[in-house]
């Protein structure tokens, strides 16, 4: 396998790390880590490295083994003709273990990485050295690992999905919940809103899960169980989620998204984009009670007053035959590919369908849809 490096001038590979013969690239993922100095223990400003997992396949009677690298980048002199390779990779350190290194993230300046069946946090030293702090046991194949804050959530094949808080002060890794049911997870990022925690996955099957850490909520257990709110099945293979600032997503339209009264990023809130094997994007964006509530209305006269391709049943196809995963849902992911059927309809059957969601709500509508749709 090949770590290469492209340049974003003309989309040419400057720079190439060879890997083992017997290796493959099973993580690859930007980390912002604090440099800590070995001398004084003090914690320098955050920088972005590249963290990338491997792991080692040989024959059926040999276990498997695996390995993390820390890679920087870094500028150099260019070749007269190749003005656009003027950086290239420099492997910072890097640690091989019994197990392949799953997946890879940064939590609260520090990383961490899935090795066989446990996960570890470390801290990157000032003479490229790394140095473990905290440790937790996984599943049977957790796939994939992603923070927010000093919240991890873990990733399982088998197991579905389990969140953990990570504390500095002591080192420590605390479980805080998982989730009760036993899903086969391809993808899992955090959605923050409104000072809720959320965490959507997405399985096998092509159903996303949206799942809520409600510590409060009597049927969560005092936060050990997860509670999933809602199921939609997209009929795709998810392969890659990543949770992003809607004020810096380029799939949103920023000075349309309303701001709460403190401003900035938590106000704004975040979204979800996800990568499908047939090389489609999609994104899941959290919203308001209000317009959520009026959304929810246009969705339902057009799933019932409305003509649909081929004769087909829209709302079965997103919420039918879930009564295994959740008997009830009561409160649906909304589906904007029916509800962009409503700009396609004549002025009177839009304006009638407006009515019956609220008196004035026609402009909000076209609101709503400008800024989320």
């Amino acid at each position: 396998g090949y770590i290469k490096l492209i340049s974003p001038i003309n989309w040419s590979v400057i720079d190439v790390f060879e890997l083992e013969e017997t290796d493959i690239t099973t993580s690859l993922s930007i980390l912002k880590l604090n440099v800590v100095d070995s001398a004084s223990g003090t914690r320098g400003l955050s920088k972005d490295f590249i963290g990338v997992g491997t792991g080692s396949h040989r024959t059926e009677d040999a276990s498997t083994t695996g390995s993390w690298k820390i890679f920087d980048i870094i500028s150099v002199v260019p070749e007269v003709d190749r003005p656009e390779a003027n950086h290239k990779l420099k492997l910072v350190t890097s640690e091989t273990s019994k197990g392949p290194a799953i997946s890879i993230c940064d939590v609260s300046g520090r990383f961490s990485v899935v090795q066989g069946q446990r996960l570890f946090v470390r801290q990157l030293e000032g003479d490229d050295t790394v140095s473990p702090v905290a440790f937790t046991d996984t599943a049977l194949y957790s796939r994939e690992v992603k923070s927010f804050e000093n919240l991890m959530l873990i990733a399982d094949s088998y197991s579905s999905v389990s969140l953990h808080g990570f504390d500095a002060e002591p080192y420590r890794m605390l479980k805080l919940g998982n989730d009760s049911l036993e899903v086969n997870v391809s993808a899992a990022d955090f959605i923050v809103h409104d000072l809720n925690l959320f965490i959507l996955i997405a399985d096998e099957s092509g159903i996303l899960h949206l799942l809520h850490y409600d510590p409060e909520d009597p049927n969560s257990l005092q936060g050990s169980k997860l509670l999933r709110r809602a199921v939609f099945r997209n009929n795709k293979h998810t392969t890659h989620m990543m949770c992003i600032s809607r004020q810096d997503s380029l799939f949103s339209l920023g000075k349309t998204i309303f701001q709460g009264k403190s401003g900035g990023v938590d106000s704004v809130g975040y979204e979800v984009i996800g990568s499908t094997d047939d090389g489609a994007l999609y994104r899941v964006t959290p919203i308001s009670e209000n317009i959520y509530r009026r959304l929810y209305s246009v969705q339902q006269q057009i799933y019932d007053k409305e003509t649909h391709y081929c004769g087909l049943n829209p709302r079965m196809n997103t919420i039918g035959d879930m009564s295994s995963i959740m008997p009830v849902i009561s409160r649906p992911i909304l589906d904007f590919d029916t509800m962009r059927k409503f700009i396609n309809l004549n002025e009177s059957r839009k304006r009638n369908i407006a009515l019956k969601t609220g008196r004035n709500s026609y402009p909000e509508i076209y609101r709503d849809f400008i800024a989320y749709a």
